[in-house]
């Protein structure tokens, strides 16, 4: 099933909205896979660049919430790493396909939207 970047998910960031809307594509390509190892790698990858520009922001800006928000970040990563070693079980292919699109959906929908106003006061 493919899975769109829907009006819910966007926090009226451009350049963090195109990223997000990438970020979903690479769930797709994630399910869809015939390696989802090797999918999974190009997602951890990619969420390493997102969360880099999400954090340069966060010191750039001075953002309140920022600690808070780096710790669900490697708490992310260190998920991805774990299911690397897991994803040759094909049943848990399809459960990690569910965690990543509620992680992502509950991320961007609640804790990302919480920078909003911090970021949109500093110009983006």
């Amino acid at each position: 099933m493919e899975w769109k970047f829907d009006d819910k998910s966007i926090l009226g960031i451009p350049e963090i909205d195109a990223q997000h809307k990438i970020w979903f594509g690479y769930i797709n390509e994630f399910e869809r896979n015939k390696n989802p190892k090797d999918a999974l790698i190009q997602l951890e990858v990619y969420s390493i660049v997102h969360f880099s520009l999400e954090e340069k922001y966060f010191k750039l800006f001075k953002y309140e919430g920022a600690a808070e928000h780096i710790k669900i970040h490697e708490g992310f990563k260190k998920k991805l790493e774990k299911f690397k070693s897991q994803i040759e079980d094909e049943k848990l292919v399809k459960e990690i396909g569910v965690f990543l699109r509620q992680w992502i959906i509950e991320h961007i929908r609640k804790i990302d939207r919480k920078y909003v106003k911090c970021f949109r006061e500093h110009g983006l």
